[in-house]
C-alpha cells in the first residue's frame, strides 16, 4: 500500500477513455501519438525556464522518455501529450498513443528483445551497473530488493538517473545532458516559485491527461482558450462525467501553448510487473532524491495531486513502474 508523504499537489484525475493515434515522424525513427511533435524544441530541450531554486532553473525535455529494448534506443517522445500506455489487466481495453512500425506499442511487453516503445521504468533503471539485479530499463521484478533502495539517484549512484547515464537519440546524443529533478526542485516549481500557485492547469491534449505548467513570467499573449484551464486551486474531478468538462483538446491552442514554453505532463499510469495499471487517479513522474523512512517499501517519490491532501503525495514502491520526465538546467 502506498503512504502518504509530504510533497506537492498537481491533479487527481478520474476516468479512461481510449485513445485515437496516428504515427508521425521522428528523428530516432518509429512514431509516435497525435499531430507530428515539436517543431520548437531544441535538442530536445523546450524553451521555458522554470525556477528550481532561488538561483537555478531548468527547462523540460521535449516529452516523457521512451526505449526499444531491440536497439538499445533511448528517445524523448515525439509530443508532450505522447504515452505508451498497454492493455488493461483483465484485457478488456487499451490506452496510449505511441507506435513503431505501424504497431502499437505497450508496456505490458516490456522485455530484453522487445522492438516497440516503453516508458514506464522501475526506480533506477538507466542501465547502469548499480551493483543490484534490476538496473536494466526492462526489468520487471516486483521484488523490491532487487531494486536500488535506501539512497539518493546522485552522488555514487548518479549514473541511476537515466539522463546522466544515457545518450538520448533526439536529445543531443551524448550522455550527461540530462537529469531527474530533485524532490525539493518539484517542491520549489509548484509551492516556492514567485506565483506558483498561478502558473499550473489541467487540460486535455488530443484526449490525454495533463498536468498543465506554466513557466516563469507567463503571459497568455492572446491565447484565451486557456485561460479557463488555470486555476490557483487544488482541483479534483470525482467521475468521468467530470473530467469530460475540462477536457478541452487543444488543436492550434497546444501549439502555441508550447512555442511559449508551456510543459504538458500527461497521465502515463502505472506497471508492476508486466502489468499496467489504469485504476490509478494519480499523475506519476520520478524524482531522483529518496525520501523515505522504511528503505525497501518505499523507495522514491511520486508527484501527483489528491483535494484531500494538498500539500500531501504518496512515497512510491520501487519495483513500480512509473514515468520519467528530464530536464537541463540553463542559465
Amino acid at each position: 500500500m502506498k503512504q502518504y508523504f509530504m510533497i506537492f499537489s498537481l491533479a487527481a484525475i478520474m476516468g479512461t477513455c481510449c485513445l485515437s493515434s496516428c504515427e508521425s515522424n521522428d528523428p530516432s525513427g518509429g512514431g509516435g501519438g497525435g499531430q507530428g511533435g515539436s517543431s520548437v524544441a531544441i535538442n530536445g530541450r523546450l524553451p521555458g525556464k522554470f525556477s528550481v531554486s532561488k538561483d537555478k532553473k531548468v527547462s523540460f525535455s521535449k516529452g516523457n522518455l521512451q526505449y526499444r529494448a531491440s536497439s538499445n534506443t533511448w528517445r524523448f517522445a515525439v509530443n508532450q501529450y505522447d504515452f505508451v500506455g498497454g492493455t488493461s489487466e483483465k484485457g478488456d481495453y487499451e490506452l496510449g498513443n505511441v507506435y513503431y512500425s505501424g504497431v502499437k506499442c505497450s508496456n505490458n511487453l516490456i522485455s530484453s528483445t522487445y522492438d516497440g516503445w516503453i516508458d514506464l521504468f522501475g526506480w533506477g533503471t538507466s542501465g547502469w551497473a548499480s551493483g543490484y539485479p534490476s538496473c536494466m530499463p526492462f526489468n520487471t521484478s516486483t521484488n523490491k530488493e532487487d531494486y536500488i533502495h535506501g539512497v539518493d539517484l546522485t552522488d555514487d549512484f548518479i549514473h541511476a538517473d537515466w539522463g546522466i547515464h544515457n545518450a538520448i537519440v533526439n536529445g543531443g546524443k551524448k550522455p550527461g545532458l540530462w537529469r531527474l529533478l530533485t524532490f525539493d526542485e518539484w517542491e520549489y516549481i509548484r509551492f516556492k516559485r514567485p506565483n506558483a500557485d498561478k502558473l499550473i492547469g489541467l487540460g486535455g491534449v488530443y484526449d490525454t491527461q495533463c498536468v498543465i505548467l506554466l513557466p516563469d513570467n507567463f503571459n497568455l499573449n492572446g491565447i484565451t482558450d486557456f485561460q479557463g484551464l488555470v486555476d490557483a486551486d487544488y482541483i479534483s474531478f470525482s467521475s468521468y462525467e467530470d473530467y469530460d468538462k475540462w477536457r478541452a483538446n487543444f488543436g492550434k491552442e497546444y501549439d502555441e501553448l508550447e512555442a511559449a514554453g508551456v510543459v504538458f505532463l500527461p497521465k502515463a499510469y502505472e506497471r508492476r510487473g508486466n502489468i499496467v495499471l489504469f485504476g490509478t487517479p494519480y499523475i506519476e513522474y520520478w524524482t531522483s532524491t529518496h525520501y523515505s523512512t522504511n528503505e525497501l517499501d518505499m523507495g522514491a517519490l511520486s508527484m501527483l495531486g489528491n483535494t484531500d491532501y494538498p500539500a500531501a503525495g504518496f512515497m512510491t514502491f520501487v519495483n513500480y513502474g512509473l514515468a520519467v520526465r528530464l530536464v537541463q538546467e540553463i542559465k
